[in-house]
């Protein structure tokens, strides 16, 4: 017999046993994750890989606001130390009308994306209950309204103030802390917003992280594993006002 004419053909495209093998870990990291926020017993974080992670919602609104530019140490892909100016948000409490996060993750050989949604498909309501939620953006969309009397000098004050002291804005109480300083990081003579309102949305965002401090209420939480490349989907634009919207 000829070995060459009994040898079985060459196999080519995925094995997708070994590929499930290797989706493991990211699936048991992502239902740990998933069940952490579901049952509010874990502070949560989503830090994404090169800055390249979507955020997508219909309206982020809440109480006790800051925006600041803010310095941040970061990793670069070659595994050296950088700096990059990041856009810094933060609420104390937050209601959240839908929620889409896409977070590249590299298992093994297998380029993915992380789908974190939590939908209940209704514009009109803000399902998503949080306090303590900070998100370190590169770049933002939407539309964003502040409530209260606008000042232009220091940030005492608890209605809406804009100037070029972002080093003073604080958040929460106690203020939540972590960035040097007392405050969000922000840096003296570097501009910022401290508002006591503010509703953001329809909202795409490049994100850096994403840290909720404090409890997390989440309906219809839905982890998934997309292909390379999946972004996610523009939020549809919200419907009415939160429930304690000031009129």
């Amino acid at each position: 017999m000829n070995p060459a004419e009994s040898a079985p053909p060459p196999r080519r495209g995925t094995r997708w046993g070994r590929a499930a093998l290797v989706l493991v870990p990211a699936l048991t990291i992502a239902a740990g994750f998933g069940t952490a926020i579901a049952t509010g017993t874990l502070a949560t974080q989503v830090s994404v890989e090169g800055g390249s992670g979507t955020l997508a919602t219909s309206s982020l609104y809440g109480t006790d606001f800051g925006l600041v530019v803010a310095p941040e140490q970061y990793t670069k892909p070659d595994g050296s130390s950088g700096t990059r100016d990041v856009l810094r948000m933060a609420f104390a409490n937050g209601q959240i009308n839908g929620l889409c996060i896409a977070v590249p993750q590299t298992v093994g050989p297998l380029s993915v994306v992380l789908m974190i949604t939590a939908n209940d498909n209704n514009p009109g309501t803000w399902e998503i209950k949080a306090s303590n939620i900070v998100i370190d953006l590169t770049r933002a969309t939407g539309q964003l309204n502040l409530n209260g009397v606008v000042g232009t000098s220091g940030f005492t004050n608890p209605e809406v103030l804009i100037g070029d002291d972002s080093a003073a804005i604080t958040v929460g109480t106690p203020p939540l802390t972590g960035w040097g300083g007392s405050g969000l990081g922000g840096q003296p003579g570097w501009w910022g917003i401290k508002a006591g309102v503010a509703k953001f949305g329809p909202v795409t965002a490049q994100v850096q992280e994403l840290t909720i401090l404090g409890a997390l209420q989440v309906p219809n939480l839905s982890l998934s594993v997309a292909p390379q490349g999946a972004t996610c989907p523009a939020p549809a634009a919200p419907v009415g006002a939160p429930v304690g919207a000031p009129s």
